[in-house]
């Protein structure tokens, strides 16, 4: 999965700590955790990626309503 990532992918590590790669080579990555806040990772820190979600159109009504 390590092998795999791009710039733009969302992932999680093993730490708990969601953001997105913004730069990457072969062994480390920078991702963006908050807004201009990059930090440096091993690319064996991440320990997931985090699948885009499917456009749904009815989430922005049921969030707006309080509904989940």
């Amino acid at each position: 999965m390590q092998d795999s990532l791009r710039v733009g992918d969302e992932v999680i590590t093993a730490g708990g700590i969601r953001g997105y790669v913004r730069q990457l080579d072969e062994e480390v990555l920078n991702v963006e955790i908050a807004p201009d806040v990059v930090v440096r990772l091993d690319r064996r820190a991440v320990a997931a990626l985090v699948p885009e979600e499917e456009d749904d159109p009815d989430a922005l009504t049921r969030t707006q309503s309080g509904e989940s």
